[in-house]
């Protein structure tokens, strides 16, 4: 348990250094533009939030709910939306949240390729980076989020 503690923080303190270093040679000499995801700030009770929206335009937005301006977003051309009821989604994942530091928060969006097939991608909802894009070998017909942990 102690182990643990000395660990977390540890990682936190680097996380700290280089979140220092980050910002002063990031903002020296270049002007402030909209919003970033430095600007996000993690709050004790949970009301700064990040919300993560997907189009049938094949296109994630990320929103900053304390002023509405996009955070990021990314546009995915291989990502098309799944048929259910008549009506076109790009249905969203969260697998993990903030929460779980020092691994990044997950968002899965599920899709069909241009084959037919089911496409995944896994961003960073804060960042807008990608961590993961998949074709999958069959069509899907369903999907749900289960409750079962891997090894991260």
């Amino acid at each position: 348990m102690f182990v643990t503690r000395i660990t977390m923080q540890l990682c936190q303190l680097q996380s700290l250094l280089l979140g220092l270093v980050a910002s002063l040679t990031g903002t020296i000499g270049q002007p402030e533009a909209g919003v970033s995801s430095r600007d996000l700030t993690r709050d004790k009770f949970g009301f700064n939030k990040v919300i993560l929206m997907s189009t049938a335009a094949q296109k994630l937005f990320a929103l900053d709910n304390r002023n509405g301006q996009i955070v990021w977003s990314q546009h995915f051309p291989e990502l098309h939306p799944v048929s259910s009821a008549g009506t076109k989604k790009l249905p969203i994942f969260v697998q993990r949240t903030t929460a779980h530091y020092p691994h990044p928060p997950r968002c899965t969006v599920l899709g069909k390729h241009s084959s037919g097939n089911g496409y995944l991608v896994s961003v960073n909802p804060i960042t807008g980076a990608i961590l993961d894009e998949q074709e999958l070998p069959y069509r899907v017909q369903q999907a749900s989020s289960l409750p079962f942990l891997d090894d991260e």
